[in-house]
Formats: structure tokens, C-alpha cells, sequence
């Protein structure tokens, strides 16, 4: 989803819960920077805030001498090793959207299932793992049912719900072929 979207849903959905209630953390912005090639999006993030502390405010200038200390710096972090990838993707576009933004360099293969979730047998499943994979990305189970039905909602989540426990009973018994799972979900609470 682009930038220009997620705004307009946004402002679509702020507008319709005004004078309703609405827990405000769920609002807040988290301006986060995308993951670059190097891996270290977030260390140069953290760093500029550490920067930051050092530094005496303007307005302060004229009460408060400058630190004549240097600000404390982050180890360098190893650089991210290339990963192998399987997914079983959504039909929204969230999972390819994720893929396209993989900084560069950092996906060795990826082997993407587009496959009805229903369909896929726990054999199947054991044929997409292979000798192993870096990270499972659960995408599927982001699509919604062909209808609000009772019988397709049920059938729905029976179907991406027995992938996920055939995915994991296969791991369980071979933990060693899978580093992460990712699971991607909507309209979650805890």
C-alpha cells in the first residue's frame, strides 16, 4: 500500500470515529526506517537520538554549557547474512509488497505458494521446506473468506489454520530446517 493510500484510509477511518471512543495508542505514528543493505537502518536511527542528548538546546544555550564529552557510539553490527525465503502468500499483495521492499541483497531465493491454503497437504508442505529455509512468512491467512457466511467463514479458517498447524507439526519434528516464522495477521487484539 502506498503512502498516499494509507493516509487516505486513515483520515477515512478518523473521521468516522469521531466522538466515539478510540484507544490513541492505536493512532500514534511510528515514523520507522526502512531496513537498508547495509542492515543498519535502525542503528543510524538510534545513534542520531544518542547524538541527539548530547547536544545542548538553543534555547538552553545561554544556562547550560555544552558537554564537552562525545556522545556514546553503537558497536558496528555484522552485516546481515543473505536469507532463504518461503512464503505462502496472500492475495492482497502484502506479502509481494514485503518482498519488494527486501533491501537489496539480503534474499538469496525465495520460493513463493500461492496456492489455495486448502489444498496444500502437510506433503506438500514438507516438499516446500526442503532442506530448509531462513524464514516462513504466513501470509495467507490475511485473505478473507468468499463470503461473511457462516459456512465459508468457518471453512476459511479451517483451511489457512490446518496449514499453519501442518507447518509447525513439521518443524516440530525437524526444528532445525526453519530459523523464523513470520505470521501476518489483521484484526488481531490481545
Amino acid at each position: 500500500m502506498v503512502e498516499a493510500e494509507a493516509k487516505q484510509i486513515y483520515k477515512q477511518a478518523a473521521d468516522q470515529l469521531t466522538g466515539k471512543m478510540c484507544y490513541t495508542i492505536e493512532w500514534r505514528d511510528e515514523d520507522l526506517p526502512l531496513e537498508n543493505k547495509e542492515g543498519d537502518a535502525m542503528d543510524k536511527l538510534v545513534q542520531k537520538w544518542i547524538d541527539d542528548t548530547q547536544r545542548t538546546p538553543t534555547f538552553l544555550e545561554h544556562f547550560q554549557k555544552p558537554s564537552k564529552d562525545e556522545p556514546p557510539q553503537l558497536d558496528k553490527a555484522p552485516p546481515p547474512q543473505k536469507e532463504t525465503v518461503l512464503v505462502y502468500s496472500d492475495r492482497a499483495g502484502y506479502c509481494k509488497g514485503i518482498l519488494d521492499y527486501a533491501p537489496e541483497g539480503r534474499l538469496s531465493t525465495k520460493k513463493v505458494i500461492t496456492d489455495d491454503p486448502s489444498t496444500i497437504t502437510a506433503e506438500d508442505v514438507k516438499k516446500h521446506i526442503g532442506k530448509g529455509v531462513d524464514l516462513i512468512i504466513f501470509g495467507c491467512g490475511l485473505d478473507m473468506p468468499a463470503t461473511n457466511g457462516i459456512q465459508d467463514i468457518i471453512e476459511h479458517q479451517n483451511a489457512f489454520t490446518r496449514l499453519y498447524l501442518n507447518i509447525l507439526q513439521f518443524l516440530a519434528k525437524n526444528d532445525s530446517l526453519c530459523k523464523k516464522i513470520c505470521v501476518l495477521t489483521r484484526g488481531v487484539f490481545f
